[in-house]
């Protein structure tokens, strides 16, 4: 059933569900999660997970160079831990 709850989560709130765990099991730092904490609150900005998302996955949706960066720069501590820890 655990598993069933999960899928019905938004991206946003299991990128949260993430952070929150690498934060209380030491994982991660509160300044390295602050990356994947901010795109996932702001639903209209350029440096949201649904702006991330849209570079992926709509291809009437492009990123400049610099705000692509940014959000890679912003997040990848996360990314690169989630991987040293999957």
């Amino acid at each position: 059933k655990e598993k069933n709850k999960d899928k019905k989560l938004s991206l946003c709130a299991k990128l949260n569900n993430i952070a929150k765990y690498m934060s209380e099991n030491g994982m991660a730092t509160t300044n390295e999660l602050k990356g994947i904490r901010t795109i996932t609150q702001g639903k209209d900005s350029m440096y949201s997970i649904d702006a991330f998302n849209d570079y992926v996955h709509n291809r009437y949706f492009s990123p400049t160079v610099d705000s692509l960066k940014t959000n890679w720069d912003n997040i990848q501590i996360f990314m690169q831990k989630l991987w040293e820890n999957a």
